[in-house]
């Protein structure tokens, strides 16, 4: 997949990932609500960056979820709630953000998108 020139050196950091596609399967038994399953679906090449800060002590202590940042070209829209895996080690994660939300300005040379999310483990 090709990237933008004006990234330069960051588009070493890009890796390529897998937006995941929740598919609702058409058989449910009606008590349980709707039964789905994940099924890979577009490619596309972004940053995934683990955060620094240990939220798991907030809360009362209770444990939160690992924290990522996603970076993806502009062009690239991931709303809060889908779900993407990074190819190279199989990283699963959950926006919890809009990437239009995180878009570099305009007048940026670099255009950019970001977003948060979690460690996610598809059901």
């Amino acid at each position: 997949m090709c990237l933008n020139p004006a990234f330069g050196i960051l588009a070493e950091a890009f890796s390529e990932c897998t937006l995941m596609l929740r598919v609702v399967d058409a058989e449910t038994d009606g008590r349980f609500g709707q039964q789905a399953h994940y099924e890979p679906g577009d490619a596309f090449m972004a940053i995934l960056q683990k955060q620094q800060t240990d939220e798991r002590t907030q809360g009362g202590g209770q444990y939160t979820r690992e924290k990522y940042r996603i970076v993806v070209s502009a062009e690239i829209e991931l709303s809060a709630g889908d779900v993407v895996r990074r190819e190279s080690d199989g990283l699963t994660v959950r926006l919890t953000a809009n990437t239009r939300d995180g878009a570099a300005p305009t007048a940026s040379t670099l255009q950019i998108a970001k977003a948060d999310c979690e460690r996610w483990e598809i059901p």
